[in-house]
């Protein structure tokens, strides 16, 4: 498949997001001719940019995708941004022209074992749990995908002779071809986190979104495991003939080989090795978290990490950044950064880890699903108060009104200084032994460039209410 790759001259790379820079710069690398279309106008892309291009030949499409942008390409290299229904997609398509995404091309150059991680929640903490596990076993690693540097990045830098952990998004994964003759499976080991609604504003249905998640298993190769929550068994008829090898983790894993939590111990059962790891210094909040220790735990055992590797990340591993993030305590009340939450499963699961009552911080722009599975924690005296901004203010309020105290932030506000005042807000409702919470149940490309300007304006907010009234 290497080979087939190399001797592609033209390529056209839509979409200028970190991952098609990446592709370009790895496409120039090996010599090839490269055209990038991108939607957004040229000023978007940085000076530095441009000149790298310019000075490389690098002819540069921006303002939108027109039909010249392809018809020389041998190879298309599209976003997970852009959408498959796109008129540009289509008639890639229709020419029969070569298209994949930026980690499907990236995998086929690749020379080590490739691990891809998906679910609906849990991708990014689990795949940062199975990087710490290989780091902390000495086995060299690229921890990459919808995480860190694109791995197309480590490809261009030569690096291809070490373990891949991928997090793979719906949307990437519905940028993997089997529409091609550069081959195929590529991962040696794939596992699925969870599945619950979301992104409902792209797919059609929720059976549409189980449909792309499940598309992975489609480039498992025939000797390689699926890693599977055992919630996830009723899917079944969706992978049993993709593998001949499946390791469950959760609530209730069946089979000979599985992982589980018992008390404080993690049972593992894999082929060949049984394994316990006390988990008495495990740092993560929910349940959630112990599953997707079990499941990065899977993924090192059967690709012969040591033991004391896993315990020493169990004992040391920090929750990743936006995520039920513990930010501050502030007279007595705990505050968490939880933006990475952008969907209603993600939600419950911060409000189930969280114990306290909680002032919750939500909205932002809907992604088509029902908020109404939220109603149960502002009945049950869970939630104490809501404190809603964005797009979906008035969505999420016709959920809570009546039940809890709601206030509206004005949508007109620009994004931090919503953040600041829904703080200040929250802290004037919250009672010692309370939290404030930020989950937002939403997307933040409303007033944020992502969750992670998100995340950092809700914590900047609470550094600055400490500052000014801790111990008042």
């Amino acid at each position: 498949m290497k080979e087939k790759l190399e001797k592609i001259n033209n390529i056209t790379v839509l979409g200028a997001g970190i991952s098609g820079r990446e592709v370009v710069r790895w496409a120039i690398s090996q010599g090839k001719k490269v055209l990038l279309s991108d939607n957004k106008p040229l000023s978007s892309l940085s000076g530095d940019f441009i000149d790298f291009c310019r000075l490389n030949n690098v002819y540069l499409e921006t303002g939108g995708h027109t039909i010249d942008s392809i018809k020389d390409a041998s190879l298309v290299v599209a976003s997970p941004g852009i959408s498959p229904d796109l008129d540009i997609i289509k008639e890639i398509k229709k020419r029969q022209i070569p298209i994949m995404g930026e980690i499907d091309l990236a995998i086929r150059l690749w020379d080590g074992p490739v691990i891809g991680i998906t679910g609906t929640n849990g991708k990014t903490t689990t795949t940062s749990l199975t990087g710490c596990i290989f780091k902390n076993a000495d086995i060299p690693v690229a921890v990459a995908g919808n995480i860190g540097k694109p791995l197309i990045g480590y490809v261009a830098d030569g690096n291809t002779r070490r373990v891949a952990v991928l997090e793979i998004s719906s949307f990437q994964i519905d940028c993997f071809s089997e529409l091609n003759d550069f081959g195929s499976p590529v991962f040696t080991s794939v596992a699925i986190t969870n599945i619950t609604p979301d992104h409902l504003d792209r797919y059609k249905s929720f059976e549409n979104y189980i449909n792309s998640k499940f598309k992975v298993c489609d480039f498992l190769k025939k000797d390689g495991y699926l890693v599977l929550n055992s919630n996830l068994l009723e899917f079944e008829d969706r992978f049993k003939e993709k593998t001949n090898n499946m390791i469950l983790f959760g609530d209730n894993p069946k089979g000979n080989y599985f992982a589980k939590i018992d008390n404080n111990t993690l049972i593992t059962e894999i082929p060949g090795k049984s394994q316990r790891f006390n988990i008495s210094k495990w740092r993560l909040k929910g349940s959630h978290n112990l599953e997707n220790l079990a499941c990065a735990a899977i993924l090192g055992l059967i690709n012969n990490v040591e033991g004391e590797a896993i315990q020493g990340t169990i004992n040391n591993f920090k929750a990743p950044a936006h995520r039920i993030q513990f930010v501050e305590k502030i007279n007595n009340v705990e505050y968490y950064n939880d933006s990475k939450a952008t969907n209603v499963a993600s939600v419950m699961k911060a409000l189930d880890a969280i114990s306290n009552p909680v002032a919750l911080i939500a909205g932002g722009r809907g992604k088509g699903e029902s908020y109404l599975p939220l109603k149960s924690y502002a009945l049950s005296k869970r939630l104490k108060a809501a404190i809603l901004i964005g797009e979906e203010a008035e969505s999420l309020r016709n959920v809570f009104e009546d039940i809890i105290p709601v206030i509206m932030i004005n949508s007109k506000k620009n994004g931090f200084e919503a953040i600041y005042e829904a703080v200040s807000l929250a802290k004037e409702m919250a009672a010692p032994n309370d939290a404030v919470l930020l989950s937002p149940a939403c997307a933040s490309f409303d007033m944020f460039k992502n969750y992670e300007e998100r995340g950092d304006a809700f914590m900047k907010a609470v550094a600055d209410i400490k500052e000014k009234y801790e111990g008042r």
